[in-house]
């Protein structure tokens, strides 16, 4: 056989090779399902764990949780030295100034629920479904001890 013909045995022969080897490896899984990205919950997450944080340094000043979330943004108490919550210009050029009434309510147009008691307190978002209890709530709660445990979602706050 002359160099061409070997050449051209070579080539076939290579990707015959190819074609066995390649098909010897296992095909990628195919994804289940797409994750579910939302912004609106990422962005009331922030905003929640910003008002638990809040009143965790309301808390160190006064030396008890605020009775209400408004206590945040202006309060009477002795020690207190806030705002702990800030408000203030636009996130755009030409948007209004976010206001304490915006802070106080989540993106899906809820105010947060906000419960106090000896030991911890608790801020609720209900969710896109508006219900307290669901399972889309988001919830920071605010222990009598040192630290904030992060947002979780679902009904029932995570415990540190």
């Amino acid at each position: 056989m002359d160099s061409q013909r070997w050449s051209t045995v070579a080539v076939w022969g290579c990707f015959a090779v190819a074609v066995v080897v390649g098909c010897q490896a296992e095909p990628a899984p195919a994804p289940t399902s797409v994750p579910k990205f939302d912004a609106r919950a990422l962005a009331v997450e922030e905003r929640i764990a910003t008002i638990g944080r809040g009143i965790e340094d309301y808390k160190k000043d006064v030396g008890r949780f605020p009775s209400k979330l408004e206590d945040l943004f202006r309060s009477e108490a002795k020690g207190w030295r806030g705002p702990y919550v800030r408000t203030g210009p636009a996130a755009a050029p030409g948007a209004p100034a976010v206001t304490v009434e915006q802070q106080l309510t989540d993106l899906w147009g809820n105010r947060f629920k906000y419960e106090a008691g000896p030991d911890s307190a608790k801020v609720v978002s209900c969710g896109p479904d508006g219900k307290e209890g669901t399972s889309d709530d988001l919830v920071v709660t605010v222990p009598k001890g040192p630290s904030i445990s992060p947002p979780s979602s679902g009904a029932e706050p995570k415990q540190p």
